[in-house]
């Protein structure tokens, strides 16, 4: 299982390298209003929405391997983040392509999602190869954080986009290696009407991932507190560091734990928490060691509500459209997750926070902390 724990270190990987990178040069050299940026980074993870069209691919491989599409989308990503220096030249070209990159990434991932998912509809694995490879992911993410502000403080924007590259090319050869059988394909239309009814079981999960997606992100508006407080990219860095060694340490002692609905209460109480931490940065609170301790929140939140709704989702997969069913209660975590990025960005314009006027960003904080209770009203629906 090798290559595919490394395929989703690669996942990790990827856009946590380029976040500080990318975030800087958006603000320094092309000058993003908190909005535009918020709208930027939606755009940007748009493809993530569509997963299932992938999925539906990914269920009919090419030549019997899923492996093909895998290997195929790291390759055109990867060539697509050594070029990219030198075709961003502006806003829209910078979003175009980061969002180019977000699509092959993500056609990739869908793939291996789909092996996965396989592997646990085929062995009775109780949800722990899932979260060895969600903790493969994070380790990934912990590698990329530990580099990513020297990296880029040290060699610039260009350079770390190259280098992001590396890792893909890698991948798309070594991703050869997973033991996978052939998959005879169903046809296309039996794949869909499987998936649908499949998903249509899963309503109230649905719309509990909805009601927890509608709370607005902060971490947009938050970046340009903490660059306003001269916080440089190698303190971002540590501060990403901070929440990606978390994420590890919860993936970890998941895969011994293996609670879902407490764990996703907790996960909503972190959320709680780190959105009152934002409001202390937002009023003036030490913004390094705060940022840390909401990175730490923050951190568990994500996991502790992901990781029950994987392995959930895992198990209620169809066989012969494990990959199209799963990817389209991700995808719709995914759109949840941008219109949260959304309403941050026209709260933010409607409020006038601005990149050089952000006296009301402790109000946006505040009207944040509110909505983020109201997910605790629905978690009774929970089917796990």
């Amino acid at each position: 299982m090798l290559p595919l724990f490394y395929a989703y270190g690669v996942f990790g990987f990827t856009f946590s390298f380029i976040s500080i990178a990318v975030q800087f040069t958006m603000i320094d050299k092309y000058h993003f209003e908190p909005a535009e940026n918020a709208y930027a980074w939606a755009i940007i993870a748009l493809p993530w929405v569509f997963k299932p069209i992938y999925a539906i691919m990914s269920d009919k491989p090419l030549f019997g391997y899923r492996r093909t599409y895998i290997s195929v989308a790291a390759f055109v990503c990867a060539v697509l983040f050594a070029y990219s220096p030198n075709l961003v030249v502006g806003k829209k070209s910078m979003v175009s392509i980061l969002s180019m990159c977000s699509l092959f990434l993500c056609i990739s991932d869908v793939g291996c999602d789909s092996m996965l998912v396989e592997m646990v509809k085929n062995e009775d694995t109780k949800g722990s190869l899932q979260s060895r490879c969600w903790f493969s992911r994070n380790l990934g993410n912990l590698a990329a954080t530990c580099m990513s502000g020297i990296a880029y403080s040290h060699v610039g924007f260009a350079s770390v986009l190259r280098a992001t590259s590396v890792p893909l090319f890698v991948l798309a050869l070594y991703i050869w290696d997973v033991p996978e059988k052939y998959k005879y394909p169903e046809p296309t239309v039996q794949i869909i009407k499987t998936s649908v009814a499949a998903v249509q079981k899963m309503w109230r999960l649905l719309l509990f991932i909805f009601v927890v997606g509608m709370v607005p992100e902060v971490s947009t508006i938050l970046f340009y507190k903490l660059k306003i407080k001269q916080i440089d990219p190698t303190r971002f860095s540590i501060i990403a560091v901070v929440s990606a060694v978390t994420a590890c340490t919860v993936s970890a002692l998941y895969h011994c734990w293996q609670g879902k609905r407490s764990a996703v209460f907790l996960a909503l109480v972190s959320q709680s928490i780190g959105t009152i931490v934002a409001f202390a940065i937002a009023m003036d609170a030490p913004p390094f060691e705060y940022a840390m301790v909401r990175g730490v929140f923050m951190a568990i939140e994500q996991m502790l509500l992901t990781l029950p709704i994987v392995i959930y989702t895992a198990k209620m997969c169809p066989e012969g459209s494990e990959g199209t069913t799963f990817s389209i209660v991700m995808a719709w975590m995914n759109l949840t997750a941008i219109l949260s990025e959304s309403i941050e960005g026209i709260i933010a314009n409607a409020m006038g926070i601005t990149e050089n006027n952000l006296s009301n960003m402790n109000l946006f904080c505040f009207l944040a902390l509110g909505l983020s209770f109201v997910p605790y009203c629905f978690l009774k629906i929970l089917p796990m």
